[in-house]
């Protein structure tokens, strides 16, 4: 069964800042009453390419710059439970394409069929789009007055043309074959929304963009999540960070990693040992209330329970 997670999303969409982020804050672990959830690289390289990325965010207050290659981490998943280690997945790997994969106006076919490949080759797939990408979209009366700022043409159309790409992918996979891994949308840098109904604007035009995914009938477990690192952040000309960081669970930086454990824990359900699923019940339960209030929930295009 595959232990691995694809990563992808719209440029600008602020994916190699989430990975840095997201490791620091998941070795310390995503907690729920006495179970904590954790990730530790299994690659003492990959550990120290982390932690500078890391400490360009939080130590120097400046951007990393983006990935210009497809990465792939490898991590190991640990269960903590009454004070007992557990090693849930001795290897997960998280694969990170390169900056740009989905826009790029090169000649890139070998690129594109090894993104469709590794959706096959993943327990679940993580898509990145950023407020700014969704504001762009929007329609200008679904965008609070602040937001509402003259757009040319070309830019509300590239925006919109970001999200309906992977609506194309996910169509053209889907010709080829019979079911998609469980897939979240992550919409990052949340805290430039102004308010909940924005951001439930954001939610609302992605799951019209994207039926391959959400509509009823669409075979596909979903889920969508608002993440951020921090409040009221920004960047200049020369890529320096200003705002207040805020790099823990609070703004959900950990729960796209934690839907992609749920997803691969479900789908060893059926193959496992009685003993073992009782402990994976036990452990979904956990998981899912890690969701709540959190994350949207879609089976099939119903919606099985959503964040506040």
């Amino acid at each position: 069964m595959s232990r691995k997670v694809s990563v992808f999303g719209v440029r600008g969409a602020g994916k190699t800042c989430y990975i840095y982020a997201m490791a620091q804050v998941m070795r310390e672990g995503a907690e729920y009453n006495h179970t904590t959830i954790s990730l530790f690289p299994n690659d003492i390289k990959q550990q120290s390419r982390l932690n500078r990325g890391y400490a360009e965010l939080a130590d120097h207050h400046m951007w990393p710059m983006g990935s210009l290659k497809t990465t792939v981490y490898d991590f190991k998943v640990r269960l903590q439970h009454d004070n007992e280690y557990q090693e849930i997945i001795p290897s997960l790997l998280i694969r990170d394409y390169r900056g740009g994969v989905l826009q790029s106006e090169e000649d890139n076919d070998e690129e594109f069929e090894e993104l469709l490949d590794s959706f096959s080759d993943s327990c679940a797939i993580v898509f990145l789009v950023d407020s700014e990408t969704l504001l762009q979209a929007l329609d200008p009366m679904d965008v609070a007055p602040q937001h509402r700022v003259p757009l040319e043409t070309n830019q509300i159309l590239s925006a919109r043309n970001q999200i309906f790409f992977v609506e194309n992918l996910f169509m053209e996979y889907k010709k080829r074959n019979l079911s998609v891994p469980p897939v979240m949308i992550a919409i990052t840098k949340a805290d430039l929304f102004v308010n909940q109904e924005e951001i439930n604007k954001g939610k609302k035009l992605i799951k019209k963009y994207l039926p391959s995914i959400f509509a009823k009938g669409s075979g596909i477990d979903a889920a969508i999540t608002a993440v951020s690192l921090g409040d009221n952040l920004s960047r200049d000309d020369q890529n320096r960070l200003f705002g207040n960081l805020l790099l823990n669970t609070s703004r959900n930086i950990h729960l796209p990693i934690i839907y992609a454990l749920y997803a691969y824990l479900d789908s060893v359900y059926a193959d496992s040992s009685h003993d073992e699923q009782l402990f994976i019940d036990d452990v979904l339960f956990i998981l899912r209330r890690m969701f709540e209030g959190r994350v949207d929930v879609y089976y099939n295009g119903n919606l099985a329970y959503e964040s506040k």
